[in-house]
C-alpha cells in the first residue's frame, strides 16, 4: 500500500508548520513548501515521520511550475500517494484603498489566489487519481471584510469562490475541497505576536473573542487535517469558519 503524502505550502511557520507536523504526527510523508530553507529544516525536525523540503517562492509564476514539476516527479520516484494538498501560504498587508497601488493588488493576488490555482492545476492529473483533499486556508475577511484590507480580503473572498466551483466540477473523482476561514490567529503574521503576553495589544486581542482567546496554529492544524481525512468524507465545499465566534459579532 502506498504510503500518503501531504503537500503543505507556506510550512515554514506558523499556521503552516502546524498543519505539517499534525499530518506527520498522523502517519503522513509531509511536503514541506516555503522560500526560506532554513526555516523548513527547523520544521523538518520537528516532525514524527518522513518529510521533504520543497524551497521556491509562489510570488515567480515560474518558479510555481518548477515546484510543481518537482513535487510530481518526487511523487513518481517515491511512490507516493497525494492525499492531502494544503494550499496555506499567503501574504497580508493592511492598507486603505486609497493608498493601495496596483501593484499590491497584483502581488496579493499572485500569492493568495492565483498561486493555489497555478499550483493545483499543475498537480490536477494525479489528485484526480489519488482523490486528493484539497484544502485552502482562507480567512474570515474573505466572508465579512473589514476597513483597511480590500485587496488581500478580495484574494480570499475569490479564494472561497473558487474552492466552492472545485467542489463542484471534481466532486466526479472523487476529490473534496474545503477552505478554512480563520479568524485571528496567534502567527508571526501579526506584529503582536512578538510582544509580550501581558502587552495591552495583545490582551485586548484575547478579550476580543468570545471565547476569550485568538486562535492557535494547532486550532487550524486539527481543522485542516479533519477536513483531509476521510472523517469528513462527506464534506465538500465548505467554507469552515474558525474564529473563536468574532465573525459573529
Amino acid at each position: 500500500m502506498l504510503q500518503k503524502f501531504a503537500l503543505v505550502t507556506g510550512a515554514s511557520s506558523g499556521i503552516g508548520a502546524e498543519i505539517a507536523k499534525k499530518f506527520s504526527e498522523m502517519g503522513y510523508f509531509v511536503g514541506l513548501a516555503g522560500r526560506d530553507q532554513m526555516r523548513l529544516n527547523e520544521v523538518s525536525k520537528k516532525l514524527s515521520g518522513k518529510s521533504q523540503n520543497f524551497t521556491f517562492d509562489l510570488s515567480s509564476k515560474e518558479r510555481t511550475d518548477e515546484f510543481a514539476i518537482s513535487v510530481l516527479k518526487f511523487l513518481e520516484e517515491h511512490q507516493l500517494q497525494l492525499k492531502a494538498l494544503v494550499n496555506n501560504a499567503g501574504i497580508f498587508e493592511r492598507k486603505s484603498f486609497e493608498d493601495s497601488p496596483l501593484s499590491l493588488w497584483e502581488h496579493q493576488f499572485r500569492v493568495n489566489l492565483y498561486a493555489p490555482i497555478q499550483l493545483t492545476h499543475a498537480l490536477k492529473d494525479v489528485i484526480k487519481k489519488d482523490q486528493t483533499s484539497i484544502v485552502n486556508i482562507s480567512s474570515t475577511l474573505g466572508l465579512r471584510p473589514v476597513a483597511m484590507t480590500s485587496a488581500y480580503s478580495a484574494s480570499k473572498a475569490a479564494l472561497n469562490n473558487w474552492t466552492q466551483t472545485l467542489s463542484l466540477e471534481w466532486a466526479e473523482f472523487g476529490v473534496r475541497a474545503n477552505a478554512i476561514c480563520p479568524g485571528l490567529v496567534d502567527t508571526p503574521i501579526h506584529d503582536f505576536h512578538f510582544e509580550k503576553e501581558d502587552s495591552e495589544t495583545r490582551k485586548g486581542a484575547h478579550q476580543a473573542q468570545p471565547l476569550g482567546r485568538m486562535g492557535t496554529g494547532e486550532d487550524i492544524a486539527e481543522a485542516a487535517y479533519f477536513l483531509a481525512s476521510e472523517k469528513s468524507s462527506w464534506v465538500t465545499g465548505s467554507l469552515w469558519t474558525v474564529d473563536g465566534g468574532i465573525s459573529l459579532l
